[in-house]
């Protein structure tokens, strides 16, 4: 993603999250998890061994945001189970 980024991909996220949902849900309020891909707005700074962010292309966005990203490599047939998986995983932390 990029800088102050809230994630729910551990179990310590989720043990943070679960404060907040209680305290919406106190109040009546209803809150959900947008699970969402940053793909090519994201910087290598934020990516695991400052590897290029993943995304459908490999070109650039353009034109630049306020989050300045790096250009991407395009995600590659193989990568596609890792990232449904990822996105499993969030989706079952977002209900726990």
């Amino acid at each position: 993603g990029y800088k102050d980024t809230p994630g729910i991909w551990t179990k310590e996220h989720v043990e943070a999250w679960k404060p907040i949902v209680e305290a919406v849900h106190a109040k009546g309020g209803i809150i959900f998890c947008q699970i969402w891909h940053a793909g090519r707005v994201s910087n290598r700074v934020f990516q695991p061994n400052g590897r290029a962010p993943i995304s459908c292309t490999d070109k650039p966005l353009t034109p630049q945001t306020r989050f300045n990203g790096t250009p991407p490599r395009r995600l590659t047939t193989e990568e596609i189970p890792t990232i449904v998986n990822h996105f499993r995983l969030a989706a079952r932390n977002a209900m726990e």
